[in-house]
């Protein structure tokens, strides 16, 4: 147990790094220390995140389909904008052998191929949905342009919704128009006690410019400059990795910034790996 945590960090790191020479050292020392089916998921998610695909698939074809192991290839599936694939690894699981992650990456790889029934489904089939839950189908309606059926959804809510869901939210009114969604948006708003918008996005500086070609007053503008609200840019936590324009893969590495390839050499090194 305590070998497997320490690998399981060592591949978190080397993720984070996205160097593939060092997951697949990493990988050879798990083979020869004998622990590869209970590291399975976290090797999937660290050859996926430096953009190997393939070495993903087929550490997933050698190992227990575990539903660890499905999640972490259908999230690196997703990122890659493959999400069909993602989908049909979960065909045949009863809901019950579903947890909120495995959700989590099917609702997101819906939100991103723009499979709202299926979307639907996957919902319907979480027993208590959660807040990361509720994200992902405000994002995919919103995508959709079924602005109207995401507020009644957010404001249906039994857990208080969080500034993601109203980002995502406001995001769809302003893609689709939606001032009259926005207003009332605007006003669920102020009403949920200890909501903070995040930081980035002012939209004072943002949402003022599209928003003054619907209404000709910006007085009358759902968010009135005085109220300099803020969003922060929308993102599912699926992956570390990301997909490109041009489709080449690009992974964030906002974990442990400070650590370099040259320092976790030197932690296996010491540790004998």
């Amino acid at each position: 147990m305590r070998l497997r945590r320490r690998y399981a960090a060592l591949l978190r790191r080397a993720s984070a790094l996205t160097s593939l020479p060092l997951v697949a050292s990493l990988h050879a020392a798990v083979l020869i220390r004998g622990v590869p089916a209970l590291l399975a998921a976290s090797l999937i998610h660290g050859y996926a995140a430096c953009g190997d695909l393939a070495s993903a698939r087929a550490l997933f074809d050698e190992t227990p389909r575990t539903l660890s192991a499905r999640t972490a290839l259908a999230g690196a599936l997703s990122a890659h904008g493959r999400c069909a694939e993602a989908l049909n690894l979960f065909s045949g699981l009863e809901a019950a052998e579903m947890d909120d992650r495995a959700a989590t990456v099917l609702l997101a790889a819906c939100a991103r191929a723009g499979m709202v029934a299926e979307g639907r489904r996957v919902f319907a089939r979480v027993p208590r949905p959660a807040l990361q839950h509720y994200t992902c189908m405000v994002e995919m309606l919103g995508r959709a342009g079924e602005v109207e059926e995401a507020e009644r959804m957010v404001a249906g809510m039994e857990a208080r919704p969080d500034r993601i869901i109203f980002a995502a939210l406001l995001a769809a009114c302003r893609l689709h128009g939606r001032v009259d969604v926005a207003e009332r948006v605007a006003g669920l708003m102020r009403r949920v006690r200890g909501l903070a918008l995040g930081s980035q996005l002012r939209l004072e500086g943002k949402l003022r410019r599209p928003w003054q070609h619907l209404t000709k007053n910006w007085h009358h503008a759902p968010f009135q400059g005085r109220r300099m609200h803020q969003i922060d840019h929308i993102h599912i936590p699926v992956s570390t990795g990301a997909v490109d324009q041009d489709q080449r893969v690009s992974a964030k590495n906002s974990a442990w910034p400070s650590l370099s390839a040259f320092l976790l050499v030197r932690h296996c090194k010491r540790a004998r790996f």
